[in-house]
């Protein structure tokens, strides 16, 4: 399964963005209750990680101009530390 950048700009209209940022991603709220099963309560803002999530499709919303939406409901996840991805080298030239 490839990812994919889920990031959207910012219209031009804004004279400034949030914090400089140029864009913006979907987001999820997790309440006490997810943050406890799911293990991440040493999280901190900034920290990154992989979330693995099964989702069915919720609602579907579907215009004469084209716009599509779609909601997900998360069923299930799992979350774990980002791994940091390998060079080449290092792949190549493993440490002994």
């Amino acid at each position: 399964m490839k990812l994919v950048s889920l990031e959207q700009k910012y219209s031009t209209e804004l004279t400034s963005s949030p914090e400089g940022k140029s864009g913006y991603c979907p987001s999820i709220y997790l309440d006490a209750k997810m943050i406890e099963a799911l293990g991440i309560g040493k999280a901190r803002a900034g920290d990154e990680m992989k979330m693995v999530a099964n989702v069915k499709v919720s609602n579907l919303s579907e215009s004469d101009g084209g716009y599509r939406s779609i909601t997900l409901e998360i069923e299930e996840a799992a979350l774990a530390p980002k791994e940091a991805q390998k060079s080449a080298s290092s792949i190549i030239y493993p440490d002994d």
